[in-house]
């Protein structure tokens, strides 16, 4: 697997699938457990400018505001 090197102050379009185009998003419920994870990060350290969940794949545009090793 390639890693990316992630740099404070950029933008970055992060998407995924499910394999063969299946559902990673079984319910409305999954969703907004997904979406609550994603609030756990401060805004200090990564702002959100949009998403997209649907049922078979996601999309993030977020932006990185601090270095942080947990990210």
């Amino acid at each position: 697997m390639k890693f990316e090197k992630i740099e404070t102050g950029y933008y970055y379009h992060i998407f995924n699938r499910g394999v063969n185009s299946k559902a990673i998003f079984k319910s409305d419920e999954n969703k907004r457990y997904s979406l609550k994870l994603i609030s756990k990060y401060p805004d200090s350290m990564v702002s959100v400018y949009a998403y997209c969940l649907m049922d078979n794949h996601f999309h993030l545009t977020l932006q990185i505001n601090e270095k942080e090793k947990k990210l």
